[in-house]
C-alpha cells in the first residue's frame, strides 16, 4: 500500500503528522510506543500502529508559522479574578520588552475603560515582550506573549484586588514571602484546549517555591497537575528571571518553556503551548 499520513486515515482513533510505513509493524504493546520516546511517550498500540493522543500530536508535527504581517492588535481583556466580569476601574497598561525589566521605556501606553478592555498595535513581527497592568487597590500584574506575537493577540488578563490575592494565598497556605512574587500559567493543547496533566516547575525555585493548581476552580497544592481548566502556577518564586518548564505529569515529557520577570507582591502570567521537537 506505500506510504501514507496517519493524519489522513479517519479509521485511527488519533492521528498525527508522521509518515509510516503500512507494511512496518511499529510496536506490539505501548511499552514499544513508549520506547519511542518524545511524543510517543502517552501512545497506545493499535493494530500494529502507535497511536498518539491528538491533545499532544502537534509534539511531532513540523511548526506552523504565521503569515500574517504587522502591525498586529494586541488586546487585553482586564477581569476580575473572582467572577471574571470586566474591570471596572481605571487600569494602566504598558506594553514594554522583554528586556526592559522595569518597564522603563514602554512600547505603548493605554488606559483601560468600563469595558475593561486595553488595545496596543504591535509593528514588528516576532516581538517578545509583556504587557504590565497597574490600578488602584490591584496586585501589580505582567502578562507575558508566548510565543512570541506574530498575528493578532487577545489575551484574557484577571486582576486580583490585594484582599483577594491574600485570601488566595491564605488557601494556599503559603502567603506572600518578601524577595518572592507568584507565577500563573495556563496550559494549551494541540487542538487549542486547556491542557489537562501538565505539570509546572522552575529551576529558579527555592525552599519557599510551592506549586499549585486547580481543582474545580480552587487552588490546591495537594493536586500534581492541571484540570480541565489548565491552570497551575508557582508560589513564591524568587524575584529576577524565571524559567516555567511545563511537562506532560504522567510521562514527564517536557511540551515547552518560558521565560519570563518575577517582582516582589506582583503576579506574573504566562500561557504555554507544546511546541514541536
Amino acid at each position: 500500500m506505500g506510504r501514507f499520513f496517519l493524519a489522513a486515515s479517519a479509521s485511527l482513533l488519533a492521528s498525527c503528522s508522521l509518515i509510516v510505513d503500512a507494511e512496518r509493524v511499529q510496536c506490539r504493546t505501548k511499552a514499544d510506543c513508549t520506547a519511542r520516546g518524545g511524543a510517543f511517550a502517552d501512545a497506545i498500540c493499535v493494530e500494529s500502529v502507535c497511536q498518539i493522543d491528538p491533545a499532544w500530536a502537534c509534539l511531532s508535527a513540523t511548526p506552523t508559522t504565521s503569515t500574517q504581517e504587522p502591525p498586529y492588535k494586541v488586546t487585553l481583556l482586564l477581569r476580575d479574578v473572582v467572577d471574571q466580569s470586566p474591570f471596572k476601574g481605571s487600569a494602566q497598561a504598558k506594553l514594554c520588552r522583554k528586556l526592559d525589566v522595569d518597564c522603563a521605556a514602554p512600547v505603548a501606553s493605554a488606559t483601560s475603560g468600563d469595558g475593561g478592555t486595553v488595545t496596543f498595535s504591535v509593528e514588528v513581527k516576532g516581538f517578545s515582550g509583556y504587557a504590565k497592568v497597574q490600578a488602584d487597590g490591584i496586585v501589580p500584574t505582567l502578562y507575558f506573549f508566548n510565543p512570541s506575537i506574530d498575528r493578532d493577540t487577545t489575551v484574557p488578563v484577571s486582576l486580583p484586588t490585594v484582599q483577594q490575592n491574600q485570601g488566595l494565598l491564605f488557601t494556599l497556605g503559603h502567603p506572600a514571602a518578601p524577595g518572592h512574587g507568584n507565577v500563573v500559567i495556563s496550559s494549551e493543547d494541540c487542538t487549542g484546549a486547556p491542557g489537562i496533566g501538565v505539570s509546572y516547575s522552575t529551576p529558579n525555585a527555592d525552599a519557599m517555591t510551592v506549586p499549585f493548581y486547580t481543582v474545580q476552580s480552587l487552588p490546591s497544592t495537594a493536586a500534581m497537575a492541571t484540570d480541565g481548566a489548565g491552570f497551575g502556577g508557582l508560589v513564591n518564586v524568587p524575584v529576577g528571571a524565571a524559567t516555567v518548564v511545563a511537562n506532560l505529569a504522567s510521562t514527564r515529557v517536557e511540551l515547552a518553556k518560558v521565560s519570563l520577570l518575577v517582582q516582589e507582591g506582583a503576579i506574573t502570567y504566562s500561557t504555554v503551548g507544546p511546541v514541536a521537537k
